[in-house]
Order: C-alpha cells, then structure tokens, then sequence
C-alpha cells in the first residue's frame, strides 16, 4: 500500500487532484456570477457542477496513466523513477497555492462586506421601530424584454403580484412598491439598493411576452455577498400566469431557509381570461400615477376587465378604489355621495368574492372614511394591512383616520407613519406625510433630515416642506417660504399645495393681486386675509354649490360666514361639519369652538359646552403628542376667549405672536369682540401689524430689486410702483 501511494505521488495524482479542485471552484464561482447576469435556467449551474463533480476521477485517471512533459503528454511507465516530474509538480503546486490564496481572499472580502452591511443597515434604522426583521426583500421592477415597448404595464404588474405574494408571508418584509420602482432603469448596485431599501434580499428580473406566450425570468440576490441564492427561467402560456407567480414565490420561500407562516390565503382565480387580467394590470397602473387622467382612464379600463371577468374580485376591489379616488378632492369630479354609491357594490362583490382579499378591505376603509366614519374604516384598514403588510394606501388611510377620530389618535397615528416608512422608506407621500408629523411635533431637526432625502427623490416636495417649516415653525420666516415655493414651482410649475400656501404668504404680506395670480383657486383665502368678509362668503358659496358634499369646502364657506358675522347661516353648515371626515386641524381655526361660540351667543350653553369639551379633547390629544407652533396657539387662544379666560387666552395669543404669528386678519375672530378695547390685545394686533409690515419690505425689494429673487417670474408693475413709492 506504501509503494501505491508513493506511485501516486511520483506520478502527481495528489497534486492533479488539488489543481482541479481550485480550477472547479474558480469555475463555479464564474458560473454563479455569469449565468444569471445572462438569464440562464438555474439547472444550467447545476448541470455545470455535476460536469465537474463527474470529471473529478477522469482527472485522476489520466494523472496516473499520463505524464505532463517538455515533450507533451505521455504515459507514464511504471517504476519510472528518472521520470522528468519535478517541474510539473511544482507548477501543479503553485496553482493550488494561488487557488487556495483566492479562495482566502473571497472568505475575508464577504467578511468584509458582512460588517460593512451591519454597519450601514445600523445607521439607516437606529430604532427598533423602523429596523429590518431577519429577512427582508424587496421586488424590483422586472426589465421589460417584450418587442413591444407598451407592455411595461404588465412586467410592472408583474413585479408587484410577486410582491403582494409575498407580503403575505407574517415574517417576511417586504419594501413597498413606490420605493423599490424608484430604482427602475436606473443601473445601480444591487448592494447599493439593498441599503437604501434596508433589506437583505433583491428579487430582479425580465418579461419577455409575444402574442400568447411568457417567458418569465428571476433571481433572488443576497445582498451581504451579492451571490445568487436563486434563479429561475418559466417559458409558458398567458394562462399560467398565476402558476409561475406561485412557483416564484415558493422558490423564494425555499431559498430563504426559515419559517415562514403564511397569512390567511386569497384566491388565486388562476382561470381568470387573459385579456381580464391583463387589462386588470393595465388599470391597476393607471391608479398608481394619481393623476386625473389616469384615474379616468383607471374607471374605463377595469370597467371592461370586469365586463370580461365579472367574478374576478381584485378587478372589482381596484375599481372601487378608483372610483373613491375620483372625487372632487382628490383626482375627479364626483361628489362623495357619487363615489360611494358607485364604489360600494364593487367593494361587496370583491369581499363576497374574497373574503381575504387585502384590497377589498382597504376600498372599504377609504370608503367609510369618505363617510366620515373613521373608526370603522380603521377596522377595515387594520384587516387590509393584516393580510398584507406591505399594502402602502392602507397604511397612509390609517394615518389619516387616525387623526379625523375624536378625540384624535395622534400618537398612534405617528406610529403609522412610521411603519409606513420602514416599509416604504422612498415614497415621497409617505415622507411628505411623516415630516408634517414631526414638523408638528416641534422636532424640526428630524424634519431637516426628510427634506435632505426628498431632495433626492422629490425636490419640489422638500421645497414645499422647507417653505411651510418657514411661515409656520418660525424657520425664516414669509420671505424665505417664498424663496423655497418659487424653488418648488419651477420644478414643478403645476403644485397646488405650493400656489396656495404662495397664495396665502403673499395676500397676508398685502399682495393680494400678485397672490391671485399665483393661485387663482385661493381667491377665498385672499379676500379673508384682506379684511373682506362679504367677498369672501360669496366665492365660498359658489365652490360649495359645486361641492355641496365636501366637508373640506363647507368648512371654508362656514368659516367666511362666521367671520362676515352671518352666525345663523353659519352655525347650520358647523353642525354638518362636525360630525364630517375632517381633521380638526383643518384650516386655521377650530369648528368645534366656533359652533360653541354661535351657540353660547344664542343661550344654548349646554350645547356650547359639549362643543368646548371636544375642542379640549383635541387640544389635548395635540399636547400629549408635543404639538407647538402659532395653530396651536391660535386654537387655545380662542377656546379660552369663549369660556371668558381673557387672561390665558392673551397669554396664549402672546405666544403665538412670539412663534412669529402671520396672519393679522386672526384679531377680527368674533370669539375676540370683546378683546377690542383690551390694551394688551390692541399691541399684540400691532406687533404681528409691524412683523408684517417689515416682512413685506423686504420681500419688496428682494423682487422689485436689481436682482430678482425669484428666477424668470416677474412681480406685476403695479406691485413695483409700490416699492417705489415706499422707498422714498
């Protein structure tokens, strides 16, 4: 046996055997690396490493009956001591010692790579609260390879059924739509997007479709190493559509390794007609863009998935949103009733469908908070996000819910947003929504930190944060929120919310011209911010005959009431919109106090205290979540001037004024008519009077001087023969 084993040495069989170790490694590495760049079935890497598994003994084989030599390859001779091996052996020796270096430097870089992840993953979710769980995916847009470039739709619908496939699993999170799609076409890192996102796991992938056929291609990438743990190619009909899905997301499953408890199970409606769905997918991505055509357009489309599959429930469920989300106050014209009445029997058909359908039950939340029935739309949206987790409408419904319940539920509220965010951390709603929270919170360097990330992924939103932080939270003051909405505007010219909030800055600084040429539609607010009442009343009047419905809308035209001090009228438009879904942050003032008043001065004293109680309730709701900031000021300011604090409510106007308080037109409140001889009140009135006036010098000369402030806009001339006159 010594002698055989000696023969084996001479004749480099040891040796032969290590060099095709490290060559086999070095091509599996190369494999693995390749294959699934090139989108090739993931038996292929299989096979490749069977190859090499099979010629393992071919080599030792022929390293016993054959010799490497100067002279080529001969066999070897038995007993051939002389034989010229020496050279060979140390040439096979240095290539096992480079193999084995490599394979060294490969265990200390994924090392590397694996602190270096926890480092960064650290810093992204220093919370508990917002950190990732064990395992976390998130699915990228699949690569549209379909010869027809208008299929994008279905290859991002695709992309999202996975998602919502495994968003049903309890322990698996999954990143949101909106931030995982902010990567598509962008050539990034899968590394690099892993951190963003906050997972340790990418799903990526192609869809290539021609006439009735799919061909399907995945991967599943860890992100510490950047190695593939699984891949896959499905060629098949349209028809198996939901099998592929399903095989996917077992695959995943699998390759994770790890208990994974599946929530309660919807139908897959796996017969459902091709056209229905794809049609589905087509509407279902028209909702997504939120914009008044593509919600149009939404309606039309699922119409006809429906007239094609009538019992395909998550057609019903997305139509239904669609409708809801065709209202007046958000991307139509409907009325609230209308929507309602159209939406509600989808929503029924998709539940009686599919009881365990998430969509279903978040169109039934929005529709009973559109209602003005917030606790049992959070019953609705609890249930949607327990059947997916990653159902982002949900979760931002609930936020808001959670704020239109009495007394509101700010904390929890707050707590939803945040999981929103751990989820979606790159959606501009989302941390649009989050930094109004914190911004109300008083933690305005948190607020900071949001609008530094949106200017990467939303600048005209971060704008518009920085320009409301600014007017409000005493963060610059008018002028430097002009600055910042004239920055947001030229990005995107089109921004209601920053034309109105110009709109507002500019007539309380006395331009109440140049603010309607700024915002057209906020020619109620500046007429009320200029002193005239009457005016005002009647532009409510006309946008409420438009929106007889809208609580937001009757809410302005009771406020311009009860400002002209047409009480009577007023009071009957308050008693409908405090019972409506309205925030009682809603505007400037409180409906809750200013019902309290109009009946305190009609001796219904029971009824203006039960309207009291609920304005403390909210007052308190909003300082046990650390609300600051002249609103809040304002509201206790005037539910003390009703209950006859003078003392508490100047102390609280006083505060106001100090948190630099804009709005002079405030002083006229009628909850204030017996304020008009206090001496106190009066230099208030003149200090906010003064503020102003300082703050309308200022902005004067920053756009009728030498140097414009605000790009290519250009101040009207009378605004400037203004200037001129006041500057000498």
């Amino acid at each position: 046996m010594q002698q055989f084993f000696r023969e084996m040495r001479r004749r480099n069989v040891f040796r032969v055997g290590g060099a095709y170790l490290v060559v086999a490694w070095l091509i599996v590495q190369v494999v693995n690396t390749v294959f699934p760049a090139l989108h090739f079935p993931t038996w292929t890497m299989g096979f490749v490493t069977i190859l090499l598994i099979l010629g393992l003994p071919v080599a030792l084989v022929f390293a016993w009956a054959f010799e490497l030599t100067s002279d080529g390859v001969r066999r070897t001779t038995q007993g051939q001591e002389d034989a010229p091996t020496g050279t060979i052996g140390r040439k096979l020796d240095s290539l096992i010692i480079v193999g084995l270096l490599l394979f060294l430097a490969v265990l200390l870089w994924d090392g590397y790579l694996s602190g270096n992840r926890r480092s960064v993953t650290a810093k992204i979710s220093p919370d508990a609260e917002t950190s990732a769980p064990s395992h976390a995916i998130a699915v990228l847009p699949f690569v549209n390879m379909s010869l027809e470039k208008d299929q994008e739709y279905f290859s991002d619908g695709i992309s999202e059924e996975l998602l919502n496939r495994l968003a049903r699993y309890s322990t698996l999170r999954v990143a949101a739509r909106t931030s995982s799609f902010q990567f598509k076409g962008q050539k990034l890192d899968v590394i690099e997007i892993a951190e963003q996102l906050n997972v340790d796991h990418v799903l990526e992938g192609s869809v290539r479709r021609s006439g009735e056929r799919l061909r399907i291609s995945a991967q599943l990438i860890e992100a510490e190493s950047g190695f593939q743990l699984w891949g896959d190619s499905y060629d098949r009909d349209l028809t198996d559509v939901f099998a592929i899905q399903a095989e996917i997301a077992d695959a995943i499953v699998g390759a994770l390794t790890i208990p994974l408890k599946l929530q309660q199970n919807t139908r897959d409606f796996a017969s459902v007609n091709p056209d229905a769905y794809d049609a589905y997918l087509k509407g279902r991505d028209l909702i997504h863009r939120r914009t008044p055509a593509s919600i149009q357009s939404a309606n039309h489309i699922l119409a006809q998935a429906l007239a094609m599959a009538p019992d395909y429930a998550p057609a019903h469920a997305q139509l239904a949103i669609s409708y809801l989300l065709s209202t007046a106050d958000n991307y139509g014209t409907l009325s609230d009733v209308d929507a309602v009445i159209v939406a509600e029997p989808h929503i029924k058909r998709a539940l009686s469908l599919d009881e365990g359908l998430a969509d279903a039950h978040a169109a039934m939340g929005l529709l009973r908070y559109q209602q003005g029935n917030p606790n049992e739309a959070l019953i609705h949206l609890e249930k949607a996000t327990s059947l997916n987790p990653s159902h982002i409408d949900a979760l931002n419904w609930i936020h808001l819910a959670l704020t239109t319940v009495r007394p509101p539920r700010y904390g929890e509220a707050g707590a939803a947003l945040r999981k929103l965010l751990a989820i979606d951390a790159l959606s501009p709603v989302a941390n649009f929504n989050y930094a109004l929270f914190l911004a109300e919170t008083g933690q305005l360097e948190e607020v900071d930190k949001i609008i530094r990330r949106l200017a990467n992924i939303d600048p005209a939103i971060a704008h518009f944060i920085a320009a409301r932080n600014a007017i409000i939270y005493d963060r610059g003051g008018p002028v430097v929120a002009m600055e910042e909405i004239f920055q947001s505007l030229e990005l995107q010219s089109g921004s209601g919310q920053s034309r109105i909030l110009g709109a507002q800055i500019l007539a309380g600084l006395g331009f109440p011209n140049e603010a309607l040429r700024l915002a057209p539609q906020a020619a109620g607010i500046v007429r009320t911010f200029e002193g005239d009442y009457a005016a005002a009343v009647s532009i409510a009047k006309i946008a409420a005959e438009k929106q007889s419905e809208n609580p937001i809308v009757l809410f302005n035209l009771a406020e311009a009431l009860f400002y002209a001090g047409e009480l009577d009228e007023a009071q009957s438009i308050f008693e409908t919109v405090v019972h409506a879904r309205i925030s009682s942050r809603t505007g400037f003032t409180s409906p809750f106090t200013s019902l309290a008043f109009i009946r305190q001065q009609k001796g219904d004293l029971g009824g203006a205290r039960e309207m009291l109680a609920l304005g403390w309730a909210d007052i308190e709701a909003e300082r046990s979540a650390g609300f600051r900031g002249w609103l809040m000021d304002i509201r206790a300011a005037r539910i003390n001037a009703v209950e006859g604090n003078v003392d508490a409510a100047l102390v609280a106007l006083s505060q106001a004024v100090e948190n630099k308080l804009p709005l002079v037109y405030i002083f006229d409140d009628p909850v204030f008519a017996d304020f008009t001889g206090n001496m106190r009140f009066l230099e208030l009135k003149a200090e906010v009077s003064a503020y102003l006036a300082s703050e309308r010098q200022t902005l004067l000369y920053r756009i009728c001087g030498s140097e414009p402030l605000f790009g290519d806009w250009a101040p009207l001339p009378e605004t400037c023969s203004v200037f001129a006159s006041e500057s000498h």
